[in-house]
């Protein structure tokens, strides 16, 4: 899958990762996911908690849909590896 219009940016809360996931062509908008890392995740998609979308004078919604299956996609596809990144974060 292409995945060079997809942006992710994590945020550690304690034992949840907000991680948003930003498409930045159009349709633009902003996914935010959770993941729970008290368990082992593998396996497990991420849960979706909000759809950021910028209003539609045509209501062009449709036009969401791919993309948000592609944004899951990149999502599982970016996530940091079982053991973790050898220096921290990705830098």
């Amino acid at each position: 899958m292409d995945f060079e219009n997809f942006l992710r940016v994590e945020r550690d809360e304690g034992r949840l990762v907000r991680t948003f996931i930003l498409h930045s062509r159009s349709p633009a908008f902003v996914v935010e996911m959770t993941t729970d890392t008290s368990e082992p995740t593998a396996g497990k998609a991420p849960v979706i908690k909000s759809v950021r979308v910028p209003n539609s004078l045509f209501g062009d919604y449709h036009l969401y849909a791919a993309a948000l299956c592609q944004a899951e996609s990149f999502c599982i596809a970016s996530a940091a590896p079982a053991g973790g990144y050898p220096h921290g974060r990705n830098r």
